[in-house]
């Protein structure tokens, strides 16, 4: 009696299973902040956009001596044209944001890289605006700035420090958050390679 053959070959070959890995917790907290960072440009959009429709309802007025008709249109357009820009701006930042945001969250090399370049580019901009709200803090305050503020000099300069004050501590918070996010896709960039099963049955690695 003949034993039975064993058939050889890929049939004889088992099946990997994909292995599933659960997404690190550093790495879903970058993706979260990213997606966060696209809700908050979303909302300055929107802001920047209404402010620029909201130029258009602004009256008019011209007194004796001062600006006259043509020039104070010529100001509101170049006001709402920076409006709009700054809106159009901080959409791209969101839509640049949310894409980075699905990519790291989706363990995809283009949004590991993509959310590394947007946070090099919010660490330029907003070391930038710290920069400047530290020396605006320290520039010595001008006598023209208190007419018609119904403020003494000593209100004024605390208001304008409170202000700055709040401003930088944002802008610094914001900086903590694109180095957080910068340092852990530039050190975990092993957990984007995603173990895919091919026809043949062998498993191959896919960044």
């Amino acid at each position: 009696m003949t034993e039975p053959t064993v058939p050889t070959g890929i049939w004889a070959q088992p099946t990997p299973e994909p292995v599933s890995r659960s997404l690190p917790g550093s790495l879903l907290a970058a993706g979260v902040l990213l997606l966060i960072g696209a809700g908050l440009a979303s909302l300055t959009a929107g802001i920047m956009f209404l402010a620029g429709a909201m130029f258009d309802q602004v009256p008019i007025v011209v007194n004796d001596g001062q600006l006259a008709e043509e020039q104070v249109r010529a100001s509101l357009d170049i006001a709402r044209g920076l409006a709009v820009g700054l809106g159009i701006g901080a959409l791209l930042v969101a839509v640049a944001h949310l894409v980075a945001g699905i990519g790291v969250l989706r363990r995809r090399g283009w949004g590991r890289i993509l959310g590394m370049v947007v946070s090099i580019l919010g660490l330029l901009f907003l070391g930038l605006g710290l920069l400047g709200s530290l020396v605006a803090m320290g520039m010595p305050m001008s006598n023209a700035s208190l007419q018609g503020s119904g403020m003494t000099a000593e209100q004024y300069r605390s208001v304008i420090g409170v202000t700055l004050a709040i401003v930088a501590g944002l802008m610094a918070v914001g900086l903590g958050i694109y180095i957080f996010i910068l340092v852990v896709l530039a050190t975990r960039g092993s957990e984007f390679a995603a173990r895919t099963i091919d026809t043949a049955g062998s498993a191959s690695v896919q960044v």
